[in-house]
C-alpha cells in the first residue's frame, strides 16, 4: 500500500510540473541479481523455483497480470501517464536464461501480457524495448512491425556507444554518433513501413567506470550533444534518453549542467521549428545530400525526410583534423524532393541558449535545393519544409473503364501541387459543345454511372496558384 500511494502522489506531483510519466513494472535486472529477495521466488511465497521461469509458469503469468490491474487502478485516473513499458530489455538474458527456443517464449509471454493490458487500458501506449542492434527473422517482425505496440522502444548500446574511449579513434565523441545513425537506418528502415515511431528510451557510456584522459567530462558532453541531435534528425521520436552510468553517480546521479543546457536548447527548437511533427514520417535521407562547398572539411550527414520535409544534422569530424572555428559560405545540396516549388529553410545553432531560428525560403529546381548556410561551428541542424508550388502542375493520367452492363468509371492520378481539377467533356463524335466540371484536389474519381445511350470525348486539367496544366490524355467512349 505505501509503494501504491507513493506512486499515486509522484502521479500528481508530476502533473503540476507537466511532465508525463511511463511505467516499467518490471526491472529486468531483479529476478536473477536478486533471486533470493524476489517475491516470485517461491521460497518467499511466490510462485516459481527459478527465475528462468518468469515467462513460462502459468502462475508466475497471473501474477503478472495482477500487478498490471493494481497499477491500472492508480494511474487511470491520472492525465500525465504516458505509457507501459511492458518489459524492458525484453530480449536479454538478465531476468531468464536464452535457452532453445527463447525466441517463440519471450514473445508468447508479451502477447499474452500485451492482450491483458490492452483489455485494462484502451488509451495509453503499450511498448517494450529491445536491446538487439539487428532483429533478425521473427524478432525483427515483432519488435519492430508488431501492432501489439504503439511504437518501437529501443536501447542504444552499440559498441562505442557503449565504450567510447574503447574505440581507435583520436576523439571518442564522433564514432558513437555515426554508429548511432547505422542503428536508426536499420530500424527506420523497417518501421518506416508502417510510419511507426522509433523512441529510444535509453543510451549511455555503461562500460566506463569513471572520466579520465581518455574520456573526460568535456568528453562525455560532446558524446551526449552529438548522439542526441544524431538520432533526432535519423528520424527518432525525439530527444533520447541517457543513462546516467558510473561516470554520473557521484552527481546523483545527475546530468551536468552542459548536457541540461543542451536538452533545453532541443527543447526550444521543438517549440520554435515549423515542421509539423504530427503527421511527419520519413526515411533515411543522408544519401541525398552532400556538402557541395567547402569540400575539403570532414563532416557526417545525418538526416530524414519524406520527399517534402526533412531534418539535416551535420556534424563536422575533428579526429585527427584541425578544424576551422568557423565554417563560412557553405552549400547544401539535397535531391530526390518529391515537388518542386518553394521551401522554408530553418537554420538552428544546437549549442547556444539563445538560439533563434533562421529562416529562408528557396525554390528548388529539378527536384533539388541547394540551402546556403552562412556560417557554423562544429554543426548545424537544418531543417526544410515545402511550402508551395511555383509553377503550374503537370498533367493528371486520365483512364476510363466501361462493364459489360454499360456502367462507366472515370480515374485520374492524383498531382503534385494540384490545389483543384477541371473535369471537361464534349459530344462524341462532334465536340460543338464543352461542359466543365470542378473538383477539390482531393478528388480522384467520377463515381461509376449507366451511360447507355451517351458518348463523349473526356479530359481534365490540374490547377494551382500559378496557373493549369496542359490537358490530360483524351479519353472517349459511345454507348449510343
Amino acid at each position: 500500500p505505501e509503494t501504491l500511494a507513493f506512486l499515486d502522489t509522484l502521479m500528481s506531483l508530476c502533473a503540476k510540473n507537466n511532465i508525463y510519466v511511463t511505467i516499467s513494472p518490471f526491472d529486468n535486472y531483479y529476478y536473477k541479481e536478486y533471486w533470493n529477495n524476489n517475491p516470485y521466488n517461491s521460497e518467499n511465497g511466490g510462485p516459481i523455483t527459478s527465475p528462468e521461469n518468469f515467462v513460462t509458469d502459468p502462475s508466475a503469468i497471473n501474477a503478472q497480470k495482477k500487478r498490471f490491474d493494481t497499477l491500472y487502478n492508480i494511474i487511470k485516473d491520472h492525465h500525465n501517464f504516458f505509457g507501459w513499458e511492458v518489459m524492458t530489455e525484453w530480449d536479454n538474458d538478465t531476468f531468464a536464461a536464452k535457452n532453445t527456443g527463447w525466441e517463440n517464449q519471450r514473445i508468447e509471454w508479451l502477447k499474452t501480457l500485451c492482450k491483458h493490458l490492452r483489455s485494462l487500458d484502451r488509451e495509453n501506449m503499450i511498448y517494450a524495448t529491445h536491446v538487439m542492434e539487428n532483429p533478425y527473422d521473427e524478432l525483427m517482425d515483432f519488435a519492430l512491425l508488431s501492432d501489439y505496440f504503439d511504437f518501437t522502444g529501443i536501447h542504444n548500446y552499440t559498441k562505442s556507444v557503449s565504450r567510447p574511449d574503447g574505440s581507435p579513434d583520436s576523439t571518442p565523441y564522433i564514432r558513437p554518433a555515426t554508429e548511432t545513425r547505422r542503428l536508426m537506418k536499420y530500424n527506420m528502415g523497417i518501421t518506416s513501413l508502417d510510419k511507426k515511431p522509433v523512441f529510444d528510451n535509453e543510451f549511455g557510456p555503461i562500460q566506463v567506470d569513471e572520466y579520465t584522459s581518455s574520456f573526460t567530462q568535456f568528453d562525455d558532453e560532446e558524446y551526449f550533444h552529438n548522439i542526441i541531435w544524431a538520432e533526432f534528425a535519423c528520424g527518432a521520436a525525439g530527444m533520447p534518453l541517457r543513462w546516467p552510468s558510473k561516470v554520473l553517480e557521484d552527481r546523483g546521479p545527475l546530468l551536468t549542467e552542459t548536457m541540461w543546457d543542451y536538452q533545453e536548447n532541443m527543447s526550444k527548437f521543438f517549440q520554435t521549428t515549423k515542421i509539423d511533427f504530427t503527421s511527419f514520417a520519413g526515411t533515411s535521407w543522408d544519401k541525398q545530400i552532400t556538402m557541395v562547398e567547402p569540400k575539403s572539411i570532414p563532416h557526417h550527414i545525418f538526416a530524414n525526410s519524406d520527399g517534402q520535409n526533412g531534418l539535416i544534422f551535420v556534424l563536422l569530424d575533428d579526429r585527427n583534423y584541425d578544424l576551422p572555428v568557423t565554417v563560412k559560405d557553405a552549400v547544401l545540396k539535397v535531391k530526390d524532393l518529391s515537388a518542386d516549388g518553394n521551401y522554408r529553410i530553418e537554420l538552428w545553432n544546437t549549442r547556444s541558449m539563445t538560439s533563434s531560428i533562421t529562416t529562408q525560403t528557396i525554390s528548388s529546381t529539378d527536384h533539388q535545393l541547394h540551402i546556403s548556410i552562412p556560417s557554423f561551428s562544429r554543426d548545424i541542424m537544418v531543417t526544410f519544409a515545402y511550402e508551395q508550388a511555383n509553377s503550374p502542375p503537370e498533367a493528371p493520367k486520365l483512364s476510363l473503364s466501361i462493364d459489360e452492363q454499360s456502367q462507366v468509371t472515370i480515374l485520374w492520378q492524383p498531382v503534385e501541387d494540384a490545389v483543384s481539377y477541371t473535369f471537361y467533356y464534349a459530344p462524341f463524335p462532334s465536340a460543338d459543345s464543352i461542359g466543365t466540371l470542378e473538383f477539390g484536389s482531393y478528388v480522384t474519381e467520377i463515381p461509376k454511372f449507366n451511360a447507355t445511350g451517351m458518348a463523349f470525348y473526356l479530359a481534365i486539367k490540374a490547377n494551382n496558384s500559378f496557373g493549369s496544366s496542359d490537358f490530360s490524355n483524351i479519353e472517349w467512349f459511345s454507348l449510343k
